[in-house]
């Protein structure tokens, strides 16, 4: 993505000089504003005499005008300090709009997601090369790939292909790809709406088919009727992305694994509206990486049932068996034995409710919830895989190439 040169400035730390106010007042104050991946704006006031809002509970907007650079917008901005009068000295902000005075109620026509890893997940360039017999020439050709569009009940979503290239009067140029999500609504959405009805299950979607932790590298907004757009950063728009690997099973499954990738993004998003939270809190410990802990196997137990008891028919009952009997696959691959159930089910009790019970002691649930988390993973791994159209082969194939070095016991 192109970023113009405030935008590159605040990334590296620069401070911004400006003139900016509240988004309801008529002030101008001088003041300079960083930004920091860490902890977002903060924009110091120079005049600290102008009646800004003084309560640090408040949450309102900022407009700023930089003295050299686009108009700006701090979004969901409060009071972090204020002078011994009672005077406001800094304001915090962890969303600024780059390009345009904004508010939150302000609505937009369509809106453009980069997931990290995306491009990695679907490894469409549109380079190829072409070199001569004799080796005397070489030509570098970039072609868009395939169009992809999905189509919801609310809109669409396309993959969006694009190159940026750069060249100078030097022996060195470069030809960089990336692929983004475009989010097109059937009625304009603000930037709140568009976080949950696209933004969210999109990552996610990302997050799942990696087993990868991922966040957003950048995020516009524009609105083809006013002919406007804006850049927002968020101390999370960090790019988790790594030199590509070509290993198999390296992701729990790729883009080329799947028979139609429009058909399998419409079954999640159908997908997600029925079970948000249960998708979302496995992302939760996806990003928790290698990290394994009790908290991280009570909240997987608890996006498990949640998934089994907003997707399944009106009479079925849950339990671990159940869940396993959707998964459908091997219990070699994900250690789902009866045995293995059984002692997932103990260890949420007793992590939960300090209930051992009669079957395992305290000490066998307790030596036993690293495995258990990774197995309940693997489970519901094979579950969300069939609600996007996998069939058992090619789950128990993908389970086994992705879990080849490091097996579920």
């Amino acid at each position: 993505m192109r970023q113009t040169t405030l935008h590159r400035r605040l990334l590296a730390g620069d401070q911004i000089t400006g003139t900016f106010s509240p988004a309801d007042s008529e002030l101008e104050t001088p003041g300079v504003l960083s930004w920091s991946a860490e902890r977002g704006a903060d924009l110091e006031l120079a005049d600290r005499s102008d009646p800004w809002p003084s309560d640090f509970g408040d949450i309102f907007t900022v407009h700023g005008q930089p003295h050299d650079g686009e108009a700006l917008t701090l979004l969901q901005a409060q009071v972090r300090r204020t002078t011994d009068l009672m005077r406001v000295s800094h304001v915090a902000s962890g969303v600024v709009a780059l390009g345009q005075h904004v508010l939150p109620d302000d609505r937009w026509s369509h809106a453009r997601f980069w997931p990290g890893r995306l491009h990695e997940w679907m490894p469409e360039t549109g380079l190829s090369i072409d070199s001569d017999e004799d080796l005397r020439g070489t030509t570098l050709r970039w072609r868009a790939p395939e169009h992809r569009t999905v189509t919801l009940p609310d809109g669409q979503v396309d993959f969006v292909p694009s190159a940026s290239y750069a060249w100078s009067y030097s022996p060195s140029w470069s030809i960089e790809t990336s692929m983004s999500f475009v989010a097109e609504p059937t009625e304009p959405l603000t930037i709140h709406e568009f976080r949950h009805r696209f933004r969210n299950p999109l990552l996610a979607f990302v997050i799942f088919a990696t087993d990868r932790p991922d966040e957003l590298a950048h995020e516009v907004y524009a609105d083809r009727a006013d002919r406007r757009s804006i850049t927002i950063l968020r101390p999370e728009h960090v790019s988790l992305a790594t030199d590509w690997r070509a290993t198999t099973g390296h992701f729990l499954f790729g883009s080329g694994d799947l028979t139609d990738v429009t058909a399998s993004l419409e079954s999640w998003f159908a997908l997600w509206r029925k079970t948000s939270r249960s998708l979302a809190l496995l992302c939760e410990t996806i990003r928790l990486g290698r990290i394994y802990s009790v908290p991280r196997f009570l909240t997987l137990y608890t996006a498990a049932e949640s998934y089994w008891k907003n997707t399944k028919t009106p009479r079925a009952r849950w339990s671990l068996r159940a869940l396993a009997d959707r998964g459908g696959v091997a219990a070699r691959l994900t250690g789902a034995t009866p045995e293995a159930l059984a002692l997932m089910g103990a260890a949420r009790n007793y992590h939960a409710h300090l209930d051992v019970g009669n079957r395992f002691s305290a000490e066998e649930i307790s030596d036993q919830t690293f495995q258990s988390t990774r197995r309940l993973h693997a489970l519901l791994q094979a579950c969300l895989m069939r609600e996007i159209g996998l069939d058992t082969p090619e789950i128990e194939r993908l389970l086994a190439e992705h879990y080849r070095a490091w097996p579920v016991p």
